[in-house]
C-alpha cells in the first residue's frame, strides 16, 4: 500500500511541475509535493534501519502549512482573511517550534502541531472553496482551485481524526496502529490523486485565462 502511496505522490509531483504555469499559486505545489516526497522516502530509509524518523514530520510540517496557507493567500480575494492567513504563518512556525522543542518533542510524532494545522487548512479550505469565482461558460468542476479545497477538506478532516491519537497509541498499543496506519495512507493516496486532478485541470482551463 505504501509503495503505491508514493507512486501516486511521484505522478502528482510530475504532473505538478507541468502544471499551468500562468496559475502563480499552483507553482508553489512542486516544491510541497518535492518536500512530502523526500521526507517520505527519507523516513522509509530511517525505519528501514531502526532509526527514530519522526523529527523529518517536524521539520515538514512547518513547510507544509506555509505553502499551503501561502496558496490560499494567493487564492482568496477578502482583504481580512488573506491578512489572517500570512500572519498565520509565523505564528504556527513558531508555534511547532515551540511544541517540537518543550511539549511532543522531535523523537515523537508532531500530534499537536498537525491537529493545529489540520484545523486552519480547514478553515482557509473552506473559505476558499465558498468564495470560487465561476463563469458562466466553465464548469467548477473544472477549477483546479475545487479540487484543491476538495483534497485538502478531505485529507485533513481524516487525518484529525487518526493523529490526536497517534503517540498514546504508539506507546500503549503498537499492534492497533499498526492496524489503522492503512487509514492514513489511504488519505494519502486521495489527497495525491486529487492534487493530480487540479493539475490536469489546470491545463484545461488555459484557455479561460
Amino acid at each position: 500500500m505504501r509503495n503505491i502511496y508514493l507512486i501516486i505522490l511521484s505522478i502528482s509531483l510530475v504532473l505538478g511541475i507541468f502544471s499551468y504555469k500562468k496559475d502563480k499559486a499552483l507553482c508553489l505545489f512542486p516544491f510541497l509535493l518535492s518536500a512530502a516526497l523526500l521526507s517520505d522516502l527519507s523516513a522509509t530509509v530511517l525505519k528501514y534501519f531502526g532509526f527514530n524518523y519522526f523529527f523529518l514530520y517536524h521539520i515538514y510540517l512547518p513547510i507544509e502549512y506555509s505553502l499551503l496557507a501561502y496558496y490560499f493567500y494567493l487564492t482568496i480575494r477578502n482583504v481580512r482573511v488573506k491578512k489572517a492567513i500570512l500572519y498565520s504563518i509565523p505564528i504556527f512556525i513558531v508555534l511547532s517550534l515551540m511544541f517540537s522543542l518543550e511539549i511532543v518533542l522531535i523523537s515523537k510524532y508532531p500530534n499537536f502541531q498537525t491537529n493545529i494545522e489540520c484545523l486552519l487548512l480547514v478553515v482557509w479550505a473552506t473559505i476558499a472553496i465558498f468564495t470560487i469565482e465561476v463563469k458562466v461558460d466553465v464548469s467548477i468542476l473544472s477549477l483546479p482551485v475545487f479540487w484543491i479545497c476538495v483534497a485538502i477538506l478531505i485529507y485533513q478532516c481524516g487525518v484529525f481524526t487518526f493523529t490526536g491519537v497517534f503517540n498514546f497509541l504508539l506507546d500503549t498499543k503498537p499492534e492497533l496502529l499498526d492496524k489503522i496506519k492503512p487509514y492514513q495512507i489511504v488519505l494519502n493516496c486521495i489527497l495525491y490523486t486529487l492534487y493530480s486532478v487540479a493539475f490536469i485541470c489546470s491545463h484545461r482551463t488555459k484557455r479561460f485565462s
